[in-house]
């Protein structure tokens, strides 16, 4: 057998090694269960009011994560991801202060693939999220809301380094398509000019994963 044949069946053998890993290790722990907590990075006009002196805006909200998955098809995952947004602004708007504080919990599925082996796991997923709720508390002027709901999606990618069998460090990063459209109180836009409230952006995260 020459040279060329024998490199030839080692890239096969090698490969055929990594997948079979990963095979045994999906079969091993067919479920995860993670939980994460996201810095976001949102556009710059994501909040913006003419003329206000700001002392906190939205354009960094903290997001709690939660989710799991279930490896239906290997090297496939399926999961439902939950996410609680966490952000506010604190302005003086003509004098008067106001506090705006945002209400937004999503829910919905995600399609990923997975790669890995006993001691890592890669993930790269998309997903859509659905609103729970969504909505501003005003001190000033009320609750902005909309009625009608839009489906919001992101993509990310993940890696899970396992502490052992059961237990890892949760990473990942990503994006996010985020548009809660124009929400309004008694008939007034949050926005000036009726302007959509866009959290879009890419996103970091970090947490602990449980595989059972």
């Amino acid at each position: 057998m020459g040279n060329f044949d024998k490199k030839v069946w080692f890239l096969f053998f090698l490969n055929l090694g990594v997948f079979g890993s990963d095979i045994g290790l999906l079969k091993a722990r067919p479920f995860l269960f993670y939980l994460s907590g996201n810095l976001a990075l949102t556009s710059t006009e994501a909040d913006k009011a003419t003329g206000a002196i700001y002392s906190k805006n939205m354009r960094t909200p903290l997001i709690a994560v939660a989710g799991v998955g279930w490896h239906l098809i290997p090297p496939f995952w399926l999961g439902i991801r939950y996410e609680n947004w966490f952000s506010a602004r604190t302005l003086t708007l003509n004098g008067d202060a106001q506090t705006d504080t945002l209400k937004l919990q999503m829910l919905g599925p995600e399609l990923a693939y997975v790669r890995g082996n006993p001691r890592v796991q890669y993930l790269f997923a998309i997903g859509g999220m659905y609103p729970l709720e969504k909505k501003i508390n005003s001190t000033k002027n009320g609750t902005f809301q909309q009625g009608a709901q839009f489906w919001n999606y992101h993509a990310r990618a993940s890696m899970e380094l396992h502490f052992n069998s059961r237990l890892g460090l949760h990473l990942e990063a990503g994006y996010r398509w985020v548009n809660l459209r124009d929400l309004q109180s008694s008939g007034s836009s949050f926005l000036l000019q009726g302007s959509n409230l866009n959290l879009s952006g890419p996103f970091l995260g970090l947490g602990f994963v449980s595989f059972f």
